[in-house]
C-alpha cells in the first residue's frame, strides 16, 4: 500500500512478535503510574504516562527490526562492449560514437555503466548517473570472445537500487562461454538485453582452416598431411610446410621450399605426402602467402599438426669429458639405444625439445651449465611430460656441482645438502655487491635494474651452499656494509631478504668492502674461503692498493673472483684482482647480465662446496634395496673410491647402494609422470675404475635406462581429443585389449603442458582427472586457453583382469591437442542471428549503430525493485531520547500553572518595559503619602520621620475632623499604625514591578 507519491511502503518488520509486547507493557505502565504518580497533577501524570508508553513502543519497535521500504524509480543501463580482436577498429569508433549519441539523451537520474569483454570481462565503469563516459581502460587478452562472462558481470554491477538493462554490443561470434546460457539467466532474473550488431563482412578473404597430420607413425613411414583452406573468391599464393621449425622441399625442381597454389571460391583440401625422418615428435606447420595479401588476415594464414613416432629408446647424454661421454655411451650402445652425446652448451633450450628423447643422462654437469629455464624446463620434461632422467656425479656433480637449491633438486630422489650430524669441512663464501648509483641502470626490456639482477644472482649463489656453509654478504657504495654478517647458510629465505634490501645510491669505493669482506671471513674456521665481487670496477683509489690488499688475502688462503657489470666496466683492475687473488674474472655486459649472471655466482660458489666430495679408501656399495637396475649383478660390487656425499629424500624414494655411513651411492624414485635416478659416484676412471673395467658397468646403466625410458605409443590405448570449446578440450581415453577386452578399474594419470613463451614465468602443469565412464572408457578435460600446441602426457596403470588384481599392466600415450591463432577472424560475417535471439528471449531489442544513438532508458515492461532500509536505529535513538525525558519529568518538580503565569509576566515585560528603580519607588512612595492624607486631613504625617519599626512611637490622636468623616458602608473605620504604612509600602513597590500581577 502506498503512502506518499514518493513510492515510500508501509515498514515492515522481520520479528514483529516483539510488537506483541507493546500492549501488556502499556498496561503495566499504567498501573504502576497510579501509585507512584498519586501526588501529581492530573496533567503531569498524564504527560509523563505518554513519555513512558512512547518509550516502550520505540524499544518494542526497534527490537521488531524495521526496514523501510520503497519502490526505485531509477533505471541502470549497462553497456556490455565486445572488445575483441574481430571488431575492425572502424566499427570501433562507430560504437563510441553511438554510445556518445545516446548518453545525449539520458534522463538526468539515470545510470550508465561500461564492461568490456574480451578473453576476460572487466568493469570500465560502475553504473553512475554522474556525467557517465564510454571509455575503456584495461581490456587483458583480446585474442578470444567470452560475451557470457560480460553480460553475467554487467548483471552482476547492476545497483539493488535500480531497474536493469543490458545493451549487447557485440559480432556475436563468440569463441569460449554460450551467451545462450547467459540470456536464460537474464530472462529468469527480468533484465532485457538490447542487442546491437558490429558490422563488416570478411568473406572474400583467404584462410588456412586446419593442418591434417596423423597423430601417430613410424620413423621413416610416408604420411599424407592435408591442407585445407578457404577462399571467398580466386586467389594464387605459395604454401610452405615447416617441420619442426626446418622448411620442407615442396618444389624440388626449383630453389624455393615452397610450392605455388591457386585457390577457387570455397573450401578445398591439398594433400601432401611426407616422409617422417627418425625423431619422436614431428612438430609441422603450415604457411600460405598470398599474392594480395591486401585485406587478408595473417593469423588466419597458418596452421599446425603434431605426429608422433615410436622407435628404440632415444637418449640424450649430456657429458663435457669426450673420454667419460664415450665410455658411458659405449656401455649403453649394445642395448640398441638411440644414443646421442652432446656437451651441455647443445643442451635442448624447450620443452619440445628435450620431449624429442625418451631419457636423458647428465654426467658430471655443474648447475651453472644450465640457464634457469633449461632446469624449469628438464623438470618439467620428467614430471608433466613422462621423461626419464639420470644424474651421475663427480667432482662437479650434485651438491659440489651448485645444484643446492635449484629447481632439478626437487625432481631428485635424494637431498643435496647432507644432514646436521655427518661432520664435513665447512666453507665459508663472501659475496661483495656493488650498490653505487650506476646499478640503478636498467638491463634490456626486462624493467629491472643492474642492482635487482645483481641481488637475484647473489640469492641463488647463496642458494646453493649447504646448510653448513659459512655466509657473508657485503655491500658498498661509498662506505661498506655487511648486510648479512657472517653466519650459517641453514636460513637462505633470511639472508635473500636482506639482499633485496640493497638498492643503488652513492659512489663507489670497493676496498673497504674488501677488507670488510676479509674481517668476515676471520671469523670462519671453514678450509676453504671464497670471495666473489660484483662490480663496474669505477672505484677511488689506486689500484695497486687493491692489488696489494687481494694478495695478502691469497696469502692467507681467501681466493677472490670478480664480475666486471655494465659496458663500461674497468676491466684491467677486475682481471690484476682475480689473477692475484687466484680466482677467475668474468666480463658481463647489461643484456647478458639477466642470462649470465646467476649461472657466475652458481658456479663460484661451487668453489667452497669442494667439502662436501667423500674420497678414500675403495669399498664396495652395499645393497640396501634390491632393484631392477642391479638384478643379475653379482656381489660385492665393484668397488668405488669416491662421491658426492647426499642424504636419504625417504617417501617414495627408495635408496638402491649405500656407501660409508650409510650414505646413498644409487637412489631412484617416480617423479610425476615420469622416472628419475641418481648416482653420487661418476662414471670415470677417478672414481670408478673398478666398475669400468667389469662387466657390471654395462648391465648397470642398460637396466637402469630401461627402467628410465618413458614408454613408446601403447597398441591398447587410443586417445581421441574434442575441441568444441576450445578453452576446454574434451579427452576420451580407451583401453582396450584385443584379447580381453575393456580395461577396467585403471588409474590414470595425465598432464598437459601448455605453450609458454620464454619470457614468460613458469607455471606447474594442472593433473588432469579422467575417470572412467564406460567400459574402458576413460573421460576429462583439459585446459587449452593458450594459442598453441598442448602437450598431452598419459599414463595409465590397472589389474591384469578383474580377477588378476595382483598383477598389473601399465603403459602410456602422447597426444597434441593445437589450439590455433586468429580464432577471432574465422567466421567471415558477424552472427546476426544468435543476437537477434538474444534479444527475443530476454525481451530486449534489436537496436543499429545508428550515429544519432538510440534511445537506452526504455521502462517499458521494466521491474522496478523495492529496496529495503534499516530503521531500528532512529527508533532505539528516539527510544533513549524519550527515557531520559521521562526521567528528568520524574526528578524535577514542575507546575505547568506557575509556568504559564512565569511565561506571561516574561511577555509582558518583553512588550512593556518596567520603569526605572528610583522612579518606581519616587512613585509609590506618593501613593502612600496621597493614602495617608485622605485617610487622616488633620494630623500631618511624614515618611521622613518614621521611627525604626521596633521603637514604640506615640501616634497622636485624630483631629475631631476626621472622627466625623464619613466611613463606607460594611467597612470598620480604622486607623492606620506605622506596621500598615511599611506593608502597604511593600505593596506598592511590589506593584511597581509587576503592575500587572493581579494579586496585588
Amino acid at each position: 500500500m502506498l503512502l506518499h507519491a514518493s513510492a515510500i511502503l508501509l515498514p515492515e518488520f522481520d520479528k514483529p512478535l516483539w510488537l506483541a509486547l507493546i500492549p501488556p507493557l502499556w498496561i503495566a505502565s499504567w498501573w504502576i503510574a497510579r501509585r507512584s504518580l498519586s501526588g501529581w497533577s492530573f496533567s503531569r501524570r498524564t504527560a509523563n504516562l505518554v513519555i513512558r508508553m512512547l518509550v516502550v513502543a520505540a524499544v518494542c519497535a526497534a527490537l521488531a527490526e524495521p526496514h523501510a521500504r520503497r519502490r526505485a524509480r531509477d533505471l541502470a543501463v549497462v553497456a556490455v562492449l565486445d572488445v575483441s580482436d574481430s571488431i575492425p577498429s572502424e566499427q570501433r569508433a562507430a560504437t563510441d560514437r553511438f554510445l556518445d549519441a545516446s548518453l545525449a539523451d539520458r534522463p538526468t537520474r539515470d545510470r550508465f555503466g561500461l564492461v568490456s569483454a574480451a578473453r576476460h570481462a572487466f568493469v570500465q565503469s560502475l553504473p553512475s548517473a554522474a556525467a557517465p563516459r564510454a571509455d575503456t581502460g584495461l581490456l587483458g587478452p583480446t585474442d578470444s570472445s567470452d560475451l557470457r562472462r560480460g553480460l553475467e558481470l554487467a548483471r552482476a554491477v547492476i545497483p539493488p537500487d535500480a531497474a536493469g538493462r543490458l545493451l549487447l554490443i557485440t559480432d556475436g561470434n563468440e569463441t569460449a562461454g554460450s551467451l545462450a546460457a547467459a540470456a536464460t539467466n537474464l530472462l529468469t532474473a527480468g533484465i532485457p538485453v538490447d542487442v546491437a550488431a558490429v558490422e563488416y563482412d570478411r568473406s572474400g578473404m583467404v584462410r588456412l582452416d586446419d593442418l591434417q597430420t596423423p597423430p601417430w607413425s613410424r620413423d621413416g613411414d610416408t604420411v599424407a598431411v592435408r591442407v585445407v583452406l578457404s577462399a571467398g573468391s580466386r586467389t594464387t599464393g605459395r604454401l610452405s610446410i615447416f617441420r619442426n621449425d626446418e622448411p620442407v622441399d615442396l618444389d624440388p625442381d626449383t630453389l624455393a621450399y615452397s610450392t605455388r597454389v591457386t585457390l577457387n571460391p570455397g573450401p578445398q583440401v591439398l594433400t601432401l605426402s611426407l616422409t617422417l625422418p627418425p625423431g619422436p615428435v614431428h612438430r609441422f606447420e603450415a604457411v600460405f602467402e598470398p599474392d594480395q595479401p591486401a585485406g587478408s588476415v595473417s593469423q588466419l594464414l597458418r596452421a599446425q599438426g603434431v605426429t608422433f613416432t615410436s622407435s628404440k629408446g632415444r637418449v640424450l647424454v649430456l657429458a663435457d669429458d669426450p673420454r667419460v661421454a664415450g665410455v658411458f655411451a659405449g656401455a649403453i650402445a649394445s642395448d640398441n639405444f638411440d644414443t646421442q652425446v652432446k656437451p651441455a652448451q647443445d643442451a635442448p633450450y624447450t620443452l619440445t625439445e628435450w620431449s624429442a628423447y625418451d631419457a636423458v643422462v647428465l654426467v658430471n654437469q655443474p648447475a651453472s651449465n644450465f640457464s634457469q629455464a633449461q632446469q624449469n624446463d628438464l623438470t618439467q620434461y620428467v614430471k608433466d611430460a613422462g621423461g626419464g632422467l639420470l644424474v651421475v656425479g663427480g667432482p662437479d656433480g650434485f651438491g659440489a656441482g651448485g645444484w643446492i637449491g635449484s629447481t632439478l633438486a626437487d625432481a631428485l630422489p635424494l637431498l643435496l645438502d647432507p644432514p646436521a650430524k655427518r661432520e664435513l669441512p665447512a666453507g665459508a663464501l663472501a659475496l661483495i655487491i656493488d650498490r653505487s648509483g650506476s646499478m640503478s641502470a636498467p638491463v634490456g626490456n626486462t624493467q629491472l635494474t643492474q642492482q635487482q639482477i645483481a641481488n637475484e644472482a647473489a640469492i641463488l649463489g647463496v642458494r646453493s651452499l649447504s646448510s653448513q656453509d659459512h655466509v657473508a654478504v657485503i655491500a658498498f657504495d661509498d662506505a661498506a656494509e655487511a648486510v648479512v654478517p657472517l653466519t650459517r647458510a641453514s636460513d637462505p629465505a633470511g639472508i635473500a631478504q636482506r639482499i633485496r634490501a640493497v638498492g643503488p645510491r652513492g659512489g663507489t669505493n670497493l676496498f673497504p668492502a674488501i677488507t670488510a669482506a676479509a674481517d668476515q671471513l676471520a671469523r670462519s674456521n671453514a678450509g676453504v674461503k671464497h670471495i666473489i665481487i660484483l662490480t663496474d670496477g669505477m672505484t677511488v683509489g689506486e689500484p695497486e692498493q687493491g692489488v696489494a690488499l687481494v694478495a695478502g688475502l691469497k696469502q692467507r688462503n681467501i681466493t677472490v673472483s670478480t664480475v666486471a657489470v655494465g659496458d663500461g666496466a674497468n676491466d684491467p683492475l677486475l682481471v690484476s684482482l682475480a689473477a692475484v687473488g687466484g680466482g677467475r674474472f668474468y666480463s658481463v655486459n647489461s643484456d647478458q647480465s639477466r642470462a649470465v649472471l646467476p649461472q657466475i655466482f652458481i658456479k663460484e660458489a661451487q668453489t667452497v662446496r669442494r667439502s662436501l666430495i667423500w674420497e678414500g679408501d675403495a669399498f664396495s656399495p652395499a645393497v640396501d634395496h634390491p632393484a631392477e637396475s642391479i638384478r643379475g649383478i653379482r656381489t660385492p660390487l665393484p668397488a668405488v673410491t669416491g662421491y658426492i656425499v647426499t642424504a636419504d629424500r625417504g617417501g617414495l624414494a627408495t635408496t638402491v647402494l649405500r656407501g660409508p655411513e650409510k650414505d646413498p651411492i644409487l637412489a631412484q624414485w617416480q617423479f610425476g609422470l615420469g622416472r628419475v635416478a641418481a648416482y653420487t659416484s661418476d662414471a670415470a676412471p677417478r672414481w670408478n675404475a673398478a666398475w669400468i673395467n667389469a662387466d657390471a658397468y654395462a648391465t648397470l646403466w642398460s637396466q637402469q635406462l630401461k627402467w628410465l625410458l618413458r614408454p613408446t605409443g601403447d597398441p591398447n590405448a587410443r586417445i581421441t581429443i574434442d575441441q568444441t570449446d576450445p578453452d576446454n578440450a574434451r579427452i576420451t581415453l580407451d583401453l582396450i585389449d584385443p584379447e580381453t577386452g575393456p580395461i577396467n578399474f585403471a588409474s590414470v594419470r595425465a598432464r598437459i603442458n601448455p605453450p609458454r613463451r620464454a619470457d614468460e614465468p613458469d607455471q606447474a602443469s594442472p593433473d588432469l582427472v579422467l575417470r572412467q565412464v564406460a567400459p574402458g572408457r576413460y573421460e576429462g578435460f583439459a585446459p587449452t586457453q593458450a594459442v598453441g600446441t598442448h602437450l598431452l602426457s598419459v599414463r595409465y596403470d590397472a589389474p591384469l583382469s578383474e580377477t588378476q588384481t595382483a598383477q598389473r599392466r601399465a603403459g602410456s600415450v602422447r597426444a597434441a591437442i593445437i589450439r590455433p591463432p586468429g580464432e577471432e577472424f574465422r567466421r567471415p560475417v558477424p552472427n546476426t542471428q544468435m543476437l537477434a535471439e538474444i534479444a527475443r528471449m530476454t525481451n530486449g531489442r534489436v537496436l543499429s549503430l545508428s550515429p544519432s544513438g538510440a534511445n537506452l532508458w526504455l521502462r517499458d515492461g521494466l521491474t522496478f525493485p523495492t529496496t529495503a532500509t534499516p530503521i531500528w536505529l532512529p527508533l532505539a535513538l528516539a527510544a533513549i531520547a524519550a527515557f531520559i525525558i521521562d526521567i528528568a519529568a520524574r526528578r524535577l518538580a514542575f507546575d505547568l500553572a506557575s509556568a504559564r503565569r512565569r511565561a506571561a509576566s516574561l511577555w509582558s515585560r518583553a512588550t512593556h518595559p518596567a520603569p526605572a528603580s528610583l522612579a518606581s519607588l519616587a512613585h509609590a512612595k506618593a501613593r502612600a503619602q496621597a493614602d495617608l492624607t485622605r485617610s487622616a486631613p488633620a494630623a500631618a504625617f511624614n515618611l521622613d520621620n518614621l521611627p525604626p519599626p521596633n521603637e514604640a512611637t506615640p501616634i497622636p490622636a485624630p483631629a475631631a475632623a476626621a472622627s466625623r468623616a464619613t466611613v463606607p458602608q460594611g467597612r470598620q473605620a480604622q486607623t492606620p499604625t506605622p506596621q500598615d504604612t511599611m506593608a502597604r509600602l511593600r505593596a506598592a513597590k511590589k506593584r511597581s514591578i509587576n503592575p500587572d500581577d493581579p494579586a496585588h
